[in-house]
């Protein structure tokens, strides 16, 4: 027992290291809508078993067999809602990855947008003074009167600018939505991170031999940090084809590939 017991002690001190820095490791520092489906990897197929081994009626049930096959059970299914949740964070993370690239790109493009209806801007004003100057004299002898052509850019300027300040409203309400799920996304990858780790922990004890340790409850690993982790994988998978149909309204592929793998 005490052997046992040292082994673990020694596993989890190397092991712990090592996972937190692949857990914590950036693969990717950004990522295009070409590079997320190939990424996905399938967890959609089994999403109701994933449900039924972490309903707590399900390991009460499995009670009811001899004592070593119970826990042999119970630790291949802590190794199977490992793997899932693990093919979960994976997911996430690509789809967390999307967002915030477009987040940077739309941002870059806000910028630049803003920085040309900024001149417009400019360029109508300064070209509305110059008119208002030449009309100045016509109180004096009639005469003063602008030119069609200046008028006639001054009407093309003001439709210019319309159509940017539209452009620029459109972009900031995709940055909203890019921001927002981000957020919603991050903080799913937060709170998976600690049932990953403590799961391949678990998935390493041979319960069925170790007859002294304690089997861990899988229902407890369906919720971290004030989240239910299915409910708010789905709501993460959701969220991603809103904004896919958001940004690219024609890519079905990409959809259909979030849909049925995810």
């Amino acid at each position: 027992m005490i052997l046992a017991l040292t082994v673990v002690l020694v596993i989890a001190v190397f092991a712990l290291p090592v996972l937190f820095f692949v857990l914590r490791h950036p693969r990717f520092m950004g990522r295009s809508i070409d590079e997320v489906a190939p990424y996905l990897v399938m967890v959609n197929d089994y999403a109701e078993e994933i449900d039924l081994r972490l309903d707590p009626k399900w390991q009460e049930e499995l009670k009811d067999q001899p004592g070593s096959l119970y826990r042999d059970r119970v630790r291949r299914n802590i190794r199977f809602v490992g793997e899932m949740f693990e093919r979960k964070r994976e997911n996430v993370e690509v789809l967390n990855e999307l967002a915030r690239t477009e987040y940077f790109d739309h941002s870059g493009l806000y910028r630049m947008t803003a920085a040309r209806l900024n001149q417009l801007k400019a360029d109508h004003r300064r070209m509305q003074s110059e008119l208002e100057d030449l009309r100045e004299p016509a109180d004096a002898d009639g005469e003063g009167e602008a030119p069609l052509s200046d008028v006639t850019w001054l009407m093309e300027l003001e439709e210019s600018i319309d159509t940017e300040t539209a452009y620029c409203e459109e972009i900031l309400g995709h940055l909203d939505a890019l921001k927002a799920y981000i957020s919603l996304s991050g903080r799913l990858l937060s709170a998976l991170y600690w049932p990953v780790l403590k799961l391949r922990l678990c998935s390493l004890i041979p319960y069925d031999k170790w007859t002294l340790i304690p089997i861990p409850r899988l229902a407890s690993f369906s919720h971290s940090r004030g989240i239910d982790l299915q409910e708010g994988y789905k709501t993460v998978k959701s969220g991603a084809l809103d904004l896919i149909n958001r940004l690219y309204p024609g890519a079905e592929i990409i959809r259909q590939e979030i849909e049925s793998q995810v």
